[in-house]
Parts: C-alpha cells; structure tokens; sequence
C-alpha cells in the first residue's frame, strides 16, 4: 500500500484511539488531526513536514488555563527501511512536543530500531493492518521535546489554515481569532 493511502487509516485510528490522548487524565480535552505530508511551510524542510499532526488542547483540573500539544507523526509503509524513518521524525522534535513514527509490523521493529526510539524519545507504533484499529500497538512511548517556538507557531499557522480550523482551536485555547 503506498504511503499517501495509510494516511486517512491512521488519521482515523489517532481520532479514535490514540492512547496517548484517550487515556490522560484531562478534564477537558479536544483534539484535531490534519493530513500534512504536503503541506508547504518552510524551505528546504522536508524532513520537517511530518505525515500527520494531532493538535491536542486540553486542560487539567488545577491548570487554569488550556494546554496546546503538537504531536508530528511520520507514517512509513511496508517496504521502506525504518531506520531512516525513525531519525526523519526526530527532526521533528525542531516543531512537535510529542513526535511520533508508526510503521508496518512486518517490517520489524527490530532492537535497534527500539533501543533508538527509547534514546532519542520516539513514540514507535506499529500496526499488522492499518485498517483494524486492535492491530496498532504502542512500542515504545514518546518523550516531551523542546520544539522551537517560533517553528512550532509558524507551522500550526499553515497547518490549521489550510484546513480551516484556526478559529476552532484558537477557541479551544479561550483566545479569539485575529482579523
């Protein structure tokens, strides 16, 4: 199956059984997943255009006001070398709080693809068919980044623009849109 047609499969599993967001322990939580593998944002950043990004709001009961994590997903599909895909969603740590790389069982999650997404805080998911959603499993959990501010707004920017939800989030966030 080539890459652009596991998008829509795994945006439906994100929206419906992302354990990372179903599970937390949020009092309110809303949520947004865009298809971004084309989206034009930054030259030269091709590693820098994650497939996927779950734009997570949510606020807990002793925050007083709502938090915003960007999880930049990388999907690869069966056939493709997982190494370098791994370390491609590494730099996009430089924009996502959470970064995460979801792969083919069958092309092996092997010790060291396991023991580098562990050392550089890598969420690694895998799935046998990216239609069942009971086939994804959650390898290895991701680890908090430090993305670039300034990269991280800039990308949220034409990400929800082009899909046409910045007002929604911005909402989200108690902050009205900008005229």
């Amino acid at each position: 199956m080539p890459e652009a047609d596991l998008y829509p499969l795994v945006r439906s599993w994100i929206e419906a059984e992302f354990p990372l967001v179903r599970n937390g322990p949020r009092q309110e939580t809303q949520r947004r997943v865009l298809i971004t593998a084309n989206l034009d944002w930054i030259d030269g950043g091709v590693w820098m255009r994650p497939d996927l990004a779950l734009i997570h709001v949510h606020r807990r009961r002793f925050e007083p006001i709502p938090t915003l994590d960007l999880y930049t997903i990388e999907v690869k599909p069966a056939g493709t070398r997982a190494l370098p895909g791994l370390h491609q969603t590494l730099a996009q740590g430089r924009i996502g709080d959470f970064v995460v790389f979801i792969m083919p069982h069958e092309a092996g999650p092997g010790p060291e693809l396991i023991a580098q997404a562990r050392r550089f805080g890598v969420g690694l998911v895998t799935f046998t068919d990216p239609e069942l959603w009971s086939s994804y499993q959650l390898i290895v959990p991701p680890e908090r980044t430090s993305p670039d501010p300034d990269l991280r707004d800039q990308f949220l920017s034409k990400a929800l623009e082009a899909e046409g939800h910045t007002a929604e989030v911005l909402r989200w966030l108690g902050l009205e849109p900008r005229t």
